[in-house]
């Protein structure tokens, strides 16, 4: 029998669509659509006029989920937030700081979630614009997020990272066998891999696929990406 579990992330830019609109209602009608047990959520802000959203909790409870959620300082001192969303009950969670020397600052959230009696650790993040403090990043997580040998660990999130031979497809290639790479930058017309979900053990996965299904194309820059896993393999 199996057992489904189904994972996405979504950097949502800000609510803003490709028709330069910020539209809090249509992010919400693609978040519903894509069904996820656990969402990570990137570039959530609130700080902008007549969004109709107070904060990530308020977001969250719209949404049907239990949030964790990471204010991090971006470019001109505006607020971006790494939300993790989740219907499964978080055991632990904890907000790692990616920050490095003069690099926008950066972060992750570490999580420990129950799925139908497994334990797994979930790292929610959002990487930077340059392949060196991506690489400094990914590592970070992975020795602090990723768990021991043998259990699941999952990695959502927008990795900023499209090249096979650039350092994150690199390391992600030598920790999660077989790792998908669906492009979902730009959301019109996608063709980079920008936002991944990497799982391991990779016999879990049953597939990886972006959600190009109306309005997404049209909510965000960016598509979702969904992961259904199997926690019965």
């Amino acid at each position: 029998m199996t057992v489904p579990l189904r994972l996405a992330t979504y950097n949502i830019h800000k609510f803003v669509g490709a028709d330069m609109k910020a539209s809090v209602e249509r992010i919400l009608r693609v978040v519903a659509a894509l069904d996820a047990d656990i969402l990570a959520i990137q570039e959530f802000m609130t700080d902008r006029k007549g969004l109709g959203i107070a904060d990530a909790e308020s977001f969250a409870r719209r949404a049907g989920y239990h949030v964790v959620q990471q204010p991090v300082r971006r470019v001109f001192g505006n607020y971006q937030e790494n939300l993790l969303l989740t219907r499964l009950p978080v055991r632990h969670a904890h907000l790692l700081d990616l920050r490095h020397r003069r690099a926008e600052p950066r972060g992750a959230i570490c999580a420990e979630i129950e799925a139908h009696g497994k334990l797994l650790h979930v790292a929610a993040t959002h990487l930077g614009l340059t392949p060196g403090a991506r690489r400094r990043q990914l590592a970070r997580i992975l020795d602090h997020c990723g768990g021991h040998e043998g259990q699941i660990f999952a990695l959502l999130g927008d990795l900023n990272a499209y090249l096979p031979w650039g350092p994150v497809d690199r390391r992600l290639r030598r920790e999660f066998r077989g790792h998908a790479r669906p492009a979902s930058f730009p959301a019109g017309r996608p063709v980079l891999p920008l936002d991944r979900i990497v799982v391991r053990p990779a016999r879990l996965v049953a597939r990886v696929f972006t959600h190009q299904h109306d309005p997404a194309p049209l909510a965000s820059d960016h598509l979702p990406v969904v992961a259904e896993l199997d926690l019965s393999r």
